[in-house]
């Protein structure tokens, strides 16, 4: 990828808004590593997270494919509300609690990219 090393000078804020949007997801991702260094308990939802975390990495570029990615994350969520019964020890409590922050972190992740190409629809098209 080739961009003009001019780039930061130019009067073009996108490529400043660019670097904070990433600034912002870079904090959220480091809370969201935080908080996975707190699990000592295993949990069947841990393992589907981890599983979208794969897939997220893949998608995460100049395109925008966080709508994509917010969707499937809904849904994860709401599968998890809907399909597992209440905790039954304190440390599984903790475990889940720790797991929808995690949820609620990349959430956040996600709709820091998205708030960004709704400013700039045409960012990642300029990105050769």
């Amino acid at each position: 990828m080739q961009v003009n090393k001019d780039i930061l000078f130019d009067n073009d804020e996108r490529y400043i808004s660019y670097l904070r949007m990433r600034r912002a997801q870079m904090k959220r991702l480091s809370r969201a590593h935080e908080l996975i260094l707190r699990l000592d308990c295993h949990h069947k939802n841990a393992l589907v997270i981890a599983k979208y975390l794969e897939g997220l990495n893949s998608d995460i570029g100049y395109a925008n494919k966080a709508e994509t990615q917010l969707k499937e994350l809904r849904k994860m969520l709401s599968d998890f509300r809907e399909h597992s019964s209440l905790p039954k020890t304190r440390s599984e409590f903790e475990t889940r609690a720790v797991l929808y922050q995690i949820l609620y972190e990349l959430e956040a992740f996600l709709k820091d990219k998205i708030a960004f190409h709704k400013m700039y629809i045409d960012f990642s098209k300029n990105m050769t």
